[in-house]
């Protein structure tokens, strides 16, 4: 079936390309939208994130300093890292 799709209207790649030559509105809301998705992933990576969050993040914010990881225990829902940091 696939092989008479594609001889009748082309690839995949080939429809969406004529699809948003055709249907401009398309193109317009869609850049609207990956537009405001970005910015907001933009916000949440800046804000804290709790420690009860499913991401967290460790930064290093100083070269000369290296952490390392003394300790990890875990539940049936979380896993616990003890961090420290050894200055050099």
């Amino acid at each position: 079936m696939y092989p008479q799709q594609k001889e009748a209207s082309g690839t995949r790649a080939e429809y969406r390309k004529r699809y948003r030559a055709e249907h401009p509105e398309y193109v317009l809301r869609n850049a609207a939208f990956v537009k405001k998705y970005r910015s907001r992933r933009r916000e949440r990576a800046r804000e804290p994130v709790s420690s009860t969050s499913c991401d967290l993040r460790l930064s290093i914010w100083n070269e000369k300093d290296s952490l390392s990881i003394t300790h990890v225990s875990s539940t049936s829902r979380d896993i616990f890292v003890t961090v420290s940091r050894n200055e050099a």
